[in-house]
């Protein structure tokens, strides 16, 4: 829409533009009070821009889905256009202020998915970054709880090629992050913000992901991992993590211990809940630990983390632990179903303490570890369903323990206590 557009609503409709050159799916100039909601944006040419606003105020952009597929700009050539050429799936320019942007999916290949322009430009050919470039006037635009679909084709706008999220691009804390079919490759992704994280539509996640500190508060819910010779999550010096309701398959092919998911270090408060895990293969496999060992070093102990309602199977031609805790304090295991086959060794929960792992005056041994209204079966060589080594304060309660194995026992413990 072009020249002064006042007090309107756009909504409920599907607008799909496929061009050459440049692709505007809804422009505004000079306009306010303008409601933009409900709509499904799609937009493919050398340049595309979902929603751009030239000096407008007073616009509300909510509950949409815009797609923006763009190409190389140097296609376009001269562009009369005040908005010039571009490729983001949202622009703000010359000013545009109060600007409300909430609940929409944003599916895009460029490099800067929202833009924010606050210089005055004649320039047909714009081209500016992600952010904001400061003028006098004080605006107020705002960005909230908005949803962005990561694929194989655009996760290098997300991430380094080391991992790191990036910060300086449009997603904010408490954003979602909507994965779809990241198998091209393995991913290691590594989280330094609070995120939503869940799938778009194609749900096939090879990647490791990776919480750090600043992560708090984030949630990973409904995914498919599938992977090879590699972990599904790790929580290493972080708080206020769920991991919830996803299913977890990984293959052991290398010679390499491994471990589905790892709660590591000073990591406290955290609940993996109603997860699916599987692990197959020949080497050492646990599905989930609890420990304060990470990355070849010991740390602080990880205390007051919940596992809970969550279906293990472990399959290894060597040894398969279900839960393994070590140096932790106030681990609580409740609700689980753990199946485990052991060619060698089988441990449903293994609880272990050790003063070589104690690099810390602060660091404790294992300690308060509760085990309640479980179900545990394993089959193997020698089995173990619960073990505890020079732990302190165990809680056994109610728990269904079968075992069928050459050796098999349904508690073993040395210096512990509790029971």
């Amino acid at each position: 829409m072009k020249g002064n557009v006042n007090n309107i609503t756009i909504k409920n409709n599907i607008i799909v533009v496929n061009v050459k050159k440049m692709a505007y799916l809804i422009e505004l100039h000079i306009s306010s009070n303008i409601t933009i909601i409900n709509n499904l944006l799609e937009g493919f040419g050398s340049g595309v821009y979902g929603v751009a606003l030239y000096n407008s105020d007073n616009v509300s952009i909510i509950d949409n889905e815009i797609r923006t597929t763009g190409g190389d700009l140097s296609g376009i050539g001269v562009n009369y256009d005040v908005l010039g050429s571009g490729n983001s799936a949202i622009f703000l320019t010359s000013n545009s202020n109060n600007t409300f942007v909430k609940n929409n999916i944003i599916y895009t290949n460029a490099r800067y998915q929202i833009i924010i322009n606050t210089t005055n430009t004649s320039d047909s050919n714009i081209n500016t970054t992600n952010g904001t470039n400061n003028t006098k006037i004080d605006l107020n635009n705002t960005f909230s709880q908005n949803y962005f679909v990561i694929d194989d084709v655009n996760v290098i706008n997300y991430f380094t090629s080391n991992g790191e999220f990036i910060k300086a691009n449009s997603v904010q804390a408490n954003d979602t992050l909507l994965f779809n079919n990241l198998s091209s490759r393995h991913y290691n992704l590594i989280f330094n913000i609070p995120l939503n994280i869940s799938f778009y539509k194609v749900n096939t996640i090879d990647a490791t992901f990776i919480f750090k500190s600043g992560s708090a508060g984030s949630n990973v819910t409904g995914l498919l991992f599938n992977l090879t010779d590699n972990s599904a999550i790790i929580l290493s010096d972080v708080y206020n993590i769920t991991i919830h309701s996803n299913s977890i398959f990984i293959s052991n092919v290398l010679e390499k211990n491994l471990t589905g998911i790892i709660i590591a270090h000073n990591s406290y408060d955290n609940r993996i809940i109603n997860n699916a895990i599987t692990l197959k293969g020949k080497n050492s496999l646990t599905g989930i630990s609890v420990s304060n060992f990470y990355e070849n070093r010991f740390g602080r102990s990880p205390y007051s983390n919940l596992i809970e309602s969550n279906l293990l199977f472990i399959i290894s031609e060597n040894v398969a632990k279900g839960i393994y805790v070590s140096m932790a304090d106030n681990t609580k295991i409740f609700n689980n179903d753990i199946y485990l086959y052991a060619k060698n060794i089988g441990y449903a929960v293994e609880i272990v303490s050790n003063g070589s792992f104690a690099p810390y005056p602060t660091t404790v041994w294992s300690n308060n570890t509760k085990i309640v209204n479980n179900t545990f079966y394993g089959l193997g060589n020698n089995i173990f369903l619960i073990k505890s080594y020079q732990s302190y304060n165990t809680y056994i309660a109610n728990n269904s323990l079968l075992a069928d194995g050459n050796r098999s026992f349904a508690y073993i413990g040395y210096k512990t206590s509790g029971g």
